[in-house]
């Protein structure tokens, strides 16, 4: 049903960005004639395997992938090449969109002329990076930086409206970037890629299966999970630990009875068959934006187990001891003995997954973003034709 008053859409940003949002991208159709979805296409240097070389090459100087990747896709020229990108894109459609809706500030949709009102949707700022994360805000002198602070800038005053994940993002682009608060909406996110439906099933416990994303081990906290893990194994020896996101080195974990490093998961159904055998999600984060794996693990009755402070988003979407533990540092032996408590308890557990389901049925899903995005945009004057 189109409900808006606008009809044509335009989304935009880098494919990933785009592809994880599948879901938003399907609700938001539900209020529009419709929305087409235009992707950056790689830039000359972002093509492989020149890509590898060039990020072998800066890892080389900079002794880091992390700050490597910061250097090749994080500099001035790069943001203007792939918003030139993107416009030159949207002028090349056969019509004028009523509205352009851009997916995080790696780019702008325009830059050059900028007559088609568009909206951000943000999940974190590079101010916000250099505070909890530097990693994401490495650039070679002060110049690179403040160039590349520039370009954000100059998309979030050209936006007509923003739309960020959490309160941390709103307070860091009033703070660090000058932006008025009316113009910026929390709305928060949903899970990746497509809208899956909550498994109806009550979910189980009793399995003492901890899991744990090491997508991004140290930032995500993966040695406080080891250690916290080594303490948990000597109250509760049958306690185990599933590891997925990558594979890491057998050094690692090899002298810990208990736990499995299974990788990457291929497919939605066996990350679904994994949460229906996981009784918590450890998740005690050094930086996490927003935490969309644990709104995965909420959809499937999972409760998570996480760290505030750090610039993490992750309290913003958890009650304390309602649909998921709050701990208020990174402190193994705290986290341990919450897990010890948890898992002893299925009732307790019970209870927190069904919050957490209900609260992912009636908040943190697209369709419920999607309306308020539209309600906000409806009501922005810049949009006022």
């Amino acid at each position: 049903m189109n409900t808006s008053k606008f009809k044509k859409m335009v989304l935009t940003g880098k494919p990933e960005f785009t592809k994880r949002r599948q879901g938003l991208c399907q609700a938001l159709s539900q209020h529009y004639q419709s929305v087409e979805i235009i992707n950056n296409t790689s830039e000359w240097y972002e093509q492989k395997p020149l890509t590898l070389i060039l990020k072998l090459f800066y890892a080389l100087c900079v002794f880091s992938l992390g700050k490597a990747d910061c250097l090749l896709h994080k500099n001035q020229q790069a943001f203007m090449m792939r918003s030139l990108n993107i416009e030159r894109q949207i002028r090349q459609l056969k019509y004028s969109p009523d509205i352009v809706f851009h997916i995080f500030s790696m780019s702008s949709p325009f830059w050059e002329n900028f007559d088609i009102p568009f909206a951000i949707y943000l999940d974190y700022t590079m101010a916000l990076s250099e505070k909890h994360w530097q990693d994401w805000a490495f650039f070679l002198n002060s110049k690179e930086r403040d160039a590349w602070i520039e370009c954000e800038s100059k998309t979030y005053e050209r936006a007509c409206h923003i739309f960020v994940m959490s309160n941390i993002v709103k307070n860091s682009l009033i703070q660090d970037y000058g932006i008025n608060s009316q113009k910026i909406t929390v709305v928060g996110a949903s899970v990746n890629f497509h809208q899956n439906k909550i498994n109806p099933k009550k979910k189980t416990f009793g399995s003492k299966k901890l899991l744990f994303n090491s997508s991004d081990f140290r930032r995500k906290g993966g040695d406080i999970v080891i250690k916290a893990f080594i303490k948990v194994k000597k109250m509760i020896p049958d306690a185990k630990l599933v590891v997925i996101g990558k594979k890491l080195n057998p050094l690692t974990i090899s002298h810990i009875d208990g736990v499995e490093n299974i990788g990457q998961i291929s497919s939605p159904e066996k990350m679904e068959l994994l949460f229906s055998e996981t009784d918590l999600v450890i998740a005690p984060a050094r930086c996490e934006p927003f935490g969309i794996f644990l709104l995965d693990a909420m959809k499937n009755g999972v409760p998570c187990v996480i760290t505030a402070g750090n610039g993490n988003g992750m309290p913003e979407f958890l009650e304390d001891w309602i649909d998921g533990i709050i701990i208020p540092e990174l402190d193994p032996e705290l986290i341990a003995n919450t897990i010890i408590k948890l898992l002893s308890n299925p009732n307790q557990l019970s209870l927190m997954s069904e919050a957490g389901i209900y609260k992912m049925q009636t908040k943190f899903n697209w369709d419920n973003i999607a309306k308020e995005i539209v309600d906000v945009l409806e009501n922005s004057a810049c949009l006022e034709k």
